[in-house]
């Protein structure tokens, strides 16, 4: 069975890890990096899913930087285990499965928004890279 792990990276990181069912999570404090690679190496998953960072130069005020840093966790864990990494852009992700969509999926999680992004990034992966019918069925209706 695949075992696939998103995360939406930044000062808290969601993560959604998915195998068999969908369970959601949030990290932060100051151990976030020791927490995020143990998460990893306890879960061992098949495919990491991250969130790019993308900088853009209307972010020059309060520009957090601290997501890149747990981009490089998520890379040196792959690049150590040879385990597949996605990059993908937020736009993507969001622009697929908006909140009304997430609560269709069962995917949206109140209070926990970074959880729900690293699962809207599991999904988008899914559902346009694998054509899985039975998510991309659930939003047509079917």
């Amino acid at each position: 069975m695949r075992t696939y792990f998103g995360i939406d990276p930044g000062g808290t990181t969601g993560v959604c890890i998915v195998e068999g069912g969908w369970e959601f999570g949030q990290i932060s404090g100051e151990a976030h990096h020791k927490a995020l690679f143990d998460l990893l190496v306890e879960r061992q998953p098949s495919i990491v899913i991250c969130e790019h960072f993308t900088y853009r130069r209307d972010q020059r005020t309060n520009l957090d930087l601290r997501a890149r840093e747990y981009i490089g966790v998520a890379a040196l864990y792959c690049q150590i285990t040879d385990t597949e990494l996605v990059m993908q852009m937020p736009a993507h992700a969001k622009g697929l499965i908006d909140n009304k969509k997430a609560k269709i999926l069962n995917i949206y999680k109140p209070g926990k928004p970074h959880a729900t992004d690293a699962a809207r990034h599991v999904m988008y992966y899914m559902i346009v890279k694998e054509k899985n019918r039975k998510y991309l069925d659930a939003l047509k209706g079917k």
